[in-house]
């Protein structure tokens, strides 16, 4: 609505979809859609990967996501080791702040 122009990408609410889901998106009109996972075995636009962002991401951490997004290199795998312990880290946070932001 911003921008006036239509969506053309999605991105999958917390990265997760299956086959029934990523039917009514492209039926949907959109052009691809992301999940939150370095591999994706589909070469379809509609299972796409997508790497998260952390503030603690270096620019170099983010260019080594741009580069290999699937974590095929040393230093590609470490980038995924690395958000799977921040992914298990912010559960833990989220867990412990428990409802209202009070412990």
């Amino acid at each position: 609505e911003i921008t006036g122009q239509p969506a053309r990408f999605f991105s999958y609410p917390y990265g997760l979809a299956d086959g029934r889901v990523a039917s009514a998106v492209s039926r949907a009109g959109f052009a691809a859609a992301f999940l939150m996972s370095a591999r994706v075995p589909r070469q379809d636009p509609m299972w796409q990967p997508r790497r998260p962002v952390y503030c603690v991401d270096t620019p170099r951490d983010i260019l080594d996501k741009i580069i290999d997004p699937t974590g095929r290199t040393l230093r590609g795998r470490w980038q995924l080791w690395k958000e799977h312990a921040a992914h298990r880290a912010g559960q833990i946070a989220i867990g412990l702040q428990g409802v209202g932001g009070r412990i």
